[in-house]
């Protein structure tokens, strides 16, 4: 049926074909509202997460989560949904896709799934192939969508992007070094990689 849901078979047997349909139509409504709710999550966190607002005794712009009285994004959806970091993220990360860059694609109506399907292939979808993953992603379980995903994902050739920016002297040789030494450690051949792999890790020290 498409439907990440498990009902005992003792608790079929004793029911008329009715009760059964009716018992289903049931979990389909409880799903839906499950699926709506998760969005509406998704779409509050990327606005608190992303919006300013103005500060009437400041005069100037302002996180909505800090006008709102929390120190941090992360600290309005703990306390404001039952969320931790990593769930909120995944919430964002399926806003930000569905919502911000398939706008116009992605009708929620027609195309919401659950949200742990949406997040299985929030990596994958483009405005070209939207609508194929929607389907396929429907009629699959998640643990088949994910076996999925992963062979898709092996299978794409890598696409590389040329980044350019400007520097002093000064600065291309603190960067210059600062890549050679990242490439000898952890065995990048690429200076791309090893840029990433120095960001990551300043990335991870700030939330340490």
């Amino acid at each position: 049926m498409g439907y990440d849901f498990y009902v005992p078979r003792s608790d079929l047997i004793h029911l008329t074909p009715e009760e059964c349909e009716e018992l289903f139509a049931r979990v389909r409504r409880n799903l839906k509202i499950k699926r709506f709710a998760h969005w509406n999550h998704g779409k509050d966190l990327y606005e608190v997460r992303y919006s300013v607002v103005d500060d009437p005794l400041t005069q100037k712009e302002i996180p909505s989560f800090e006008f709102q009285g929390f120190d941090t994004w992360c600290q309005w959806a703990d306390e404001e949904l039952g969320l931790v970091r990593r769930e909120a993220e995944r919430h964002i990360q399926v806003y930000r896709k569905f919502g911000i860059e398939l706008k116009g694609v992605f009708e929620v109506e027609r195309d919401l799934l659950d949200h742990s399907k949406m997040h299985r292939i929030c990596s994958l979808v483009t405005p070209q192939n939207c609508a194929e993953w929607i389907a396929r992603a429907r009629t699959m379980t998640c643990r088949e969508l994910e076996r999925a995903r992963k062979a898709h994902s092996a299978d794409a050739p890598t696409e590389y992007f040329h980044l350019g920016f400007e520097l002093t002297l000064e600065e291309i040789e603190v960067c210059e070094s600062a890549l050679s030494q990242a490439r000898r450690q952890l065995g990048h051949r690429r200076k791309g990689a090893a840029l990433a792999a120095l960001a990551r890790e300043w990335v991870k020290s700030q939330k340490a």
